[in-house]
Formats: structure tokens, sequence, C-alpha cells
């Protein structure tokens, strides 16, 4: 049997794409103060394997950019997913 484990990315500092969603948005919705953007990526292992996180961080995450963790951020609550 196979387990997963999530690995939670955020950019560090002002994100470009945040910012430029929350101008879009603004207008149709003045309430809105802040647009959060977290990646979440996703790795299947064998039971008997251990992954190596540190490893999956040097892959999938530039360090001076962006943070990586195994815990998201935001607290639970509805998920509005764009694609």
């Amino acid at each position: 049997m196979s387990q997963i484990i999530s690995l939670y990315k955020t950019r560090v500092g002002s994100n470009p794409i945040a910012l430029q969603l929350l101008k879009q948005f603004k207008p149709d919705y003045p309430d809105l103060q802040l647009i959060g953007i977290e990646d979440v990526l996703r790795f299947e292992y064998d039971d008997g394997a251990s992954p190596d996180i540190e490893r999956l961080k040097r892959l999938f995450c530039y360090p001076g950019a962006e943070s990586m963790t195994t815990q998201t951020k935001y607290d639970e609550a509805e998920v509005i997913e764009i694609s």
C-alpha cells in the first residue's frame, strides 16, 4: 500500500501574481483585501519507503523566493480552486 505526503510552497515577500489577481478582482469584490497563493505538491510513496523531504525541497523550491513546509499556512476553510 502507498502513502501520500503533501508539501506546501508559498512565495516569500510579495507575490506579483497575487497582486495582479487582487487588482483584477477588487472592482467586483470591494471587501477583498488580500489574495494568498499556496502551491500544494503531493507525493506518493510505498509504505516501506520514507521520503527525503529536504531533497524534495531542493528539487521543487527556490529558497531565495519561496518557502516550503509540510503544514499549510492557511486555516481549514472553503477552498476555491482556479485552473
